[in-house]
């Protein structure tokens, strides 16, 4: 083979070159996106989020913080447990332990999620329905559902859950890094703040304020209790393709996997269906209004999807008025903040209570509208569970 002919690079113009490949800038700039490479490697090889399918799971924490991981879809999709709650922050304060001790399960986790949009909660379901163990399947059916399909939160890392590989490079980061050490060692993964006791004093905080504002109302006579928006509201289900057409699809990956779904309504304050207009995000409060007809139609379209199956159940508390109508029991308007109603949430779902079916619906539905209009102000004294 001929040697190629270099004559036409001279010695001076060869020399120059070679002083540029070991400049030091450049040397430096070489090394650092080879290290680059070979975190991101490790970070990918090692999998700390379980984005991949191969490689051992993390070990979790008992309890996250809902606001602290979205970067845990994938880990709270594959995650081995006997049961799997996908709740917001209306049911962020259920604990694991409780979970296994009501169903009797040796393992159960709550994954928490701050305000998930129908986006997010899809893509979550897709993967539980793809890849969760979990023989029980419980879904918090709040009152985001209401909202269009593709309405997403900003603040989900779709990045790491996309098909674009080039995206993948963006996982080498500081907090990935510190996850990927604690895999490694066989820790728990999380970071400073993200397990759930973390969140426990300013919930406090918040329910002393919320009790404080309610006991100035009180106190000054100024509260009057606005009017429920009980304008007409669509009840036709196909307006509804989120709880009617979509959910029902997943469910059905779900149960065909041998997995039992229920869903859970949180037991909302009687007062949130009155100032719904004043406790949501304006845009949304747009597409929710009027606020209790639609939810009510949505939870009908629900019930409907999964009439006469008893792998599917839906269960609600809202007419349990010595929860909801005693503001006590509550940090603002939607969120309880007493474990024990938490308890008699877990324990009466799992004896069969409290589930709304197509038969007893309608009567929910009107004693429901009933209470919010009257306020339930005579309920306000009963301090434990109606029989």
């Amino acid at each position: 083979m001929t040697k190629p002919d270099d004559s036409t690079t001279s010695p001076a113009e060869r020399q120059r070159g070679g002083r540029i490949l070991r400049s030091p800038f450049i040397l430096a700039i070489l090394s650092v996106v080879a290290f680059f490479w070979v975190v991101t490697g490790a970070v990918i090889a090692i999998d700390p989020l379980d984005l991949y399918d191969w490689g051992a799971p993390p070990r979790l924490l008992p309890d996250y913080n809902r606001h602290t991981n979205r970067e845990m879809y994938m880990v709270a999709a594959r995650t081995d447990v006997d049961v799997l709650l996908l709740s917001s922050s209306t049911l962020a304060a259920i604990t694991s332990d409780e979970m296994e001790k009501s169903f009797g399960v040796e393992k159960a986790f709550n994954f928490a999620v701050s305000g998930p949009r129908p986006a997010d909660r899809r893509f979550l379901l897709e993967q539980v329905a793809a890849h969760s163990p979990a023989e029980r399947v419980i879904v918090s059916f709040d009152y985001l559902f209401v909202l269009p399909p593709d309405y997403a939160s900003d603040l989900l890392p779709t990045y790491l859950y996309d098909d674009n590989p080039l995206n993948d490079l963006r996982i080498a980061s500081p907090n990935v890094l510190r996850l990927t050490m604690q895999k490694l060692k066989g820790e728990p993964i999380g970071l400073p703040g993200w397990e759930y006791s973390t969140a426990l004093a300013a919930e406090r905080q918040e329910y002393a304020a919320f009790q404080q504002k309610l006991a100035e109302e009180r106190e000054d006579d100024r509260h009057r209790a606005s009017a429920a928006d009980m304008d007409s509201a669509s009840q036709d289900c196909a307006d509804y393709p989120l709880v009617s057409q979509i959910l029902p699809e997943l469910v059905d990956r779900m149960t065909a996997r041998g997995k039992t779904v229920d869903f859970v309504i949180p037991p909302y304050s009687l007062r949130l269906y009155r100032s719904w207009q004043d406790y949501g995000v304006a845009a949304e409060v747009a597409m929710a209004e009027p606020f209790l007809p639609k939810q009510i139609a949505i939870r009908r379209c629900l019930v409907r999807a999964f009439a006469g199956r008893d792998d599917v159940r839906v269960f609600a508390f809202d007419n349990e008025t010595w929860i909801t109508g005693d503001l006590t029991n509550y940090r603002d308007e939607a969120h309880v903040q007493n474990p024990a109603i938490y308890r008699f949430i877990l324990n009466s779902m799992a004896r069969g209570r409290h589930r709304l079916t197509t038969g007893n619906f309608e009567n929910y539905a009107a004693r429901l509208t009933r209470n919010v209009e009257q306020g339930a102000g005579t309920e306000m004294n009963q301090k434990g569970p109606t029989t």
